[in-house]
């Protein structure tokens, strides 16, 4: 018999073999750490096992389970509440307490604070728990409400909407939400989360209703950025009647509503399908010109169309308020020129009264008025173009999207009795 037909010594067989169980059994570990689940492990990143828990199969509808979604639901509300609020109302809480020149924080600082915390909030989570991150966050939101609701001066109301911001972004309601759904159904879970935000839609109306105004967070207790930003510059464009302004700002927060609404349950039904929906998604938002800022997301985008407005504002209003003044009116100062461009550009229209020239006289005020009114949509336009592109890139990035459709089963992350 030829040594290649020799058989292997039993031994080394029986040890091959050991080492091929060896090789099959598969240890699979995490670096974060679930409280009191000290045999916890991870799958690809995406199962859950080894607690003794039925995570394959959804577990029906217990108090305690119905109480963690609608904790959650509710402190979904109350982190989007700050910037629904007070980012329709600026000339209002600015013309009170001060800081006209820089108002554009009060909604920079939520998003800043928010953004700075959210990537440590997944390993914070593991390592204390869900209840108490999002205790945490909720506190963070009241404390800001708080300090908003008592500020005098534009500064310290900056500081609050940071503390709110830090609350939103701990607090990930959404997220713990997800973990509660079957992978299959955590669209329609999320869908009816955000419906809770329903009574703040109008949020435009309820900020320039006379009596609620600024003060409301103190009976309270944050889709799209540039949603929120033309909820609160309608009025420059529109005229500053409360009421007008109010219905003209329900499209935006309804429009954001519906379109979350119906992406995440359609992402349930179709099980998946979330390369084709965000393409739809990024082919709507760049049409309407609209909510495209969402894509480039948080404070940037805020900046880019704030800066792409003011750098055409100043000299539409430059031409249209000045030359009303000095062709139509004969007011050839100049300060009092400045002043009626500062005025108008800070929505502080009551002040044009001041001006000599147009002080006493009702038919120059509306004449200066309605050149302003011209100047910010002159400007407005702009943003809306440049929207474009950032819808282009959004388009195109959702064309490499992969599909989830094979985790969309019915494992649960998180069994709750």
């Amino acid at each position: 018999m030829s040594a290649s037909s020799t058989p292997p010594p039993a031994s080394n067989s029986s040890a091959g073999d050991k080492q091929q169980e060896v090789e099959e059994v598969e240890k699979i570990v995490t670096h974060d750490q679930v409280p009191e689940h000290d045999n916890y492990h991870e799958k690809n990143g995406f199962r859950t096992y080894g607690d003794g828990e039925d995570h394959d199969h959804e577990p029906p509808m217990s108090f305690k389970r119905l109480m963690s979604l609608i904790a959650m639901a509710f402190l979904w509300t109350g982190s989007q509440i700050p910037v629904y609020i007070f980012g329709g109302i600026p000339p209002y809480i600015y013309s009170d307490i001060g800081g006209a020149d820089r108002w554009i924080w009060l909604v920079l600082a939520n998003l800043l604070s928010l953004a700075a915390v959210c990537p440590f909030v997944g390993s914070l989570s593991d390592l204390l728990g869900r209840r108490w991150v999002a205790l945490m966050g909720g506190c963070f939101i009241m404390l800001g409400m708080v300090v908003c609701s008592t500020a005098k001066v534009m500064n310290v109301f900056i500081g609050g909407m940071a503390l709110a911001g830090i609350g939103a972004g701990i607090s990930e309601p959404l997220a713990a939400t997800s973990e509660l759904a079957p992978t299959s159904k955590r669209g329609k879970y999320v869908a009816v989360l955000i419906f809770t935000i329903l009574p703040f839609c109008p949020s435009v109306l309820w900020g320039h209703t006379d009596r609620l105004r600024r003060r409301l967070s103190q009976y309270l207790g944050h889709d799209s950025l540039y949603g929120r930003y033309a909820m609160g510059r309608i009025s420059d464009v529109y005229g500053h009647d409360p009421v007008g302004v109010g219905l003209r700002g329900l499209p935006v927060g309804f429009s954001i509503l519906a379109g979350a609404v119906i992406i995440l349950w359609c992402l349930s039904v179709f099980r998946g399908r979330n390369k084709e929906l965000m393409i739809i998604s990024s082919v709507l938002m760049t049409a309407a010109l609209t909510l495209s800022i969402r894509v480039i997301g948080g404070s940037v985008g805020y900046c880019v169309y704030y800066n792409v407005f003011l750098n055409k504002f100043i000299p539409n209003a430059t031409k249209m308020i000045g030359g009303v003044m000095e062709l139509e009116l004969g007011i050839m100062n100049k300060t009092y020129i400045g002043a009626a461009i500062e005025y108008t550009a800070g929505s502080l229209l009551p002040l044009l009264k001041t001006i000599p020239g147009i002080e006493g006289n009702d038919t120059a005020y509306e004449m200066v008025v309605l050149a302003g009114q011209e100047a910010f949509a002159a400007s407005y336009k702009y943003v809306y173009f440049a929207s474009i592109a950032f819808g282009a890139v959004g388009i195109l990035a959702a064309c490499f999207l992969g599909d989830i459709g094979q985790y969309m089963d019915d494992h649960v992350a998180v069994v709750m009795h």
